[in-house]
């Protein structure tokens, strides 16, 4: 889908019936019981995964001019809401066993580094990232002061993700970064 900007354009529809939106209520409602903890991360990797290849090719993805849809504002909270619950999953799997394990939680991690970069990205490509973010602020605002102690237990980060660390976090402390100025929106 990735691939084909028509077919991303119209699955991102005015109607009910967005496929984003549908993906987004999945993310934030978890409704399947019986999958699995390992389930949910794949999930969870696979939506980034996709989320990521859609968004950065900015002619698939309809920005909040083009379209009614919502979306394009779902998306900012649906990466928060990710990457906050993979930041929790991670910090209660550390408490709990020896900081030696990671490769015990080499899939949660790839999953944290990947919804880092795609938050990075959102940061600087959303037009209203912090519009976006608000319903959700309060995962964000917890999340951000801690997860670089997080990433940071993780080994190799590459350049990129540490560049993503730096610059998420350095807007969390600077309101100055906030990537927000257009206030006609």
């Amino acid at each position: 889908m990735a691939d084909h900007p028509t077919l991303a354009k119209q699955l991102c529809s005015q109607h009910d019936t967005c496929i984003f939106l549908k993906l987004f209520h999945l993310i934030r409602t978890r409704p399947d019981n019986q999958a699995t903890h390992a389930d949910l991360i794949l999930l969870d990797l696979q939506v980034v995964r996709l989320l990521s290849r859609v968004t950065q090719r900015t002619e698939s993805w309809p920005n909040n001019n083009q379209s009614p849809c919502q979306c394009y504002t779902e998306l900012v909270q649906a990466v928060v809401i990710i990457f906050h619950r993979q930041w929790l999953d991670l910090r209660s799997s550390q408490e709990q066993t020896s900081a030696s394990c990671w490769p015990y939680w080499s899939g949660a991690a790839s999953l944290l580094r990947e919804a880092l970069l795609l938050l990075h990205w959102l940061l600087l490509h959303h037009r209203s990232f912090s519009e976006s973010c608000r319903p959700v602020l309060h995962m964000y605002d917890q999340m951000i002061p801690a997860v670089r102690e997080t990433l940071n237990k993780i080994p190799e980060l590459s350049d990129s993700e540490e560049l993503a660390l730096e610059e998420i976090c350095r807007s969390y402390g600077d309101d100055s970064d906030d990537m927000d100025t257009d206030t006609a929106s």
